[in-house]
């Protein structure tokens, strides 16, 4: 009786273990790319996870310079660091990703840092990815994940972030969890640091702060595309307006929540990024 009460719980321990194997990421345990991305043969971590109900939704990334939080706007700066975010969105209560960046070579493109406690690396046929070192928590009804990117050297070309999210449940088992569709994220390299953004575009915001109405005074006419960005990198709004002479665009800020937003204006190759506070 004894005995087999023994062998019982060693199997019931052995399928814990087995359930939870990736709980540390699928990388470092499983030697496993499940980006969908170059190098997994197009599979996901919706080989072993599967089962839960809904779609991710939200998915992304999202990399802002962390010298002066601006956006990339699809280009990077070699050897400029970034933070990167990677969101998404579900119902279930934790979450697990895998990204990593390469150049068109399929090479490794920068350097990643600013893991924290909870993500770790893990080389795999000289690629280096980013996966949670444990299950991870929403953050409201988001997923939401931070860490340092730092661009390679100049003459690296086209870079492309690939990511996947996990969204599970939660019980230790891979039965109820939603994997997402994979994502990426492609920037270009970008040969000067002046033409990031053009400071002639706007002469300023107001009011700052704003409470329902911001409006942009704008030096030029044109065709302006406006997007706004909180303080985690999502879009919040995104619009075009035409101007017909030099003036001012107003833009709705009715609804969003109060705090601290940077706002992008394109119009062509122009671009310029302001910052303000939603009261």
């Amino acid at each position: 009786m004894g005995k087999t009460f023994i062998l019982f719980t060693f199997l019931t321990a052995l399928a814990i273990i087995t359930l939870n194997s990736y709980s540390d990421g699928p990388a470092i345990l499983g030697n496993i790319n499940g980006t969908g991305g170059p190098g997994s043969g197009g599979g996901t971590c919706a080989g072993c996870h599967s089962g839960g109900s809904g779609v991710v939704t939200g998915t992304g990334i999202v990399l802002k310079k962390k010298s002066d939080n601006s956006p990339a706007n699809g280009k990077y700066l070699p050897g400029e660091t970034y933070t990167l975010t990677v969101n998404g969105t579900h119902a279930n209560p934790k979450f697990g990703f895998q990204l990593m960046a390469l150049k068109q070579d399929s090479t490794q493109a920068g350097t990643f840092s600013n893991l924290g406690n909870d993500k770790h690396t893990m080389v795999l046929s000289g690629v280096t990815f980013v996966e949670h070192h444990h299950t991870l928590s929403r953050t409201g009804n988001d997923y939401t994940v931070q860490f340092d990117w730092k661009a390679p050297a100049a003459g690296s070309s086209d870079v492309t972030f690939y990511g996947i999210i996990n969204a599970v449940d939660g019980t230790g088992s891979a039965i109820g969890d939603v994997v997402s569709a994979p994502f990426n994220l492609t920037l270009a390299e970008s040969t000067s640091h002046v033409n990031e953004f053009d400071n002639t575009l706007a002469l300023h915001l107001y009011p700052n702060p704003a409470r329902d109405i911001l409006y942009i005074s704008l030096r030029e006419a044109g065709t302006y595309m406006l997007t706004l960005y909180n303080i985690n990198g999502k879009v919040a709004v995104q619009r075009t307006a035409a101007l017909y002479a030099p003036g001012n665009i107003p833009l709705s800020l009715i609804g969003l929540s109060e705090g601290n937003y940077f706002l992008n204006i394109a119009n062509g190759d122009k671009r310029q990024t302001l910052f303000f506070l939603k009261q």
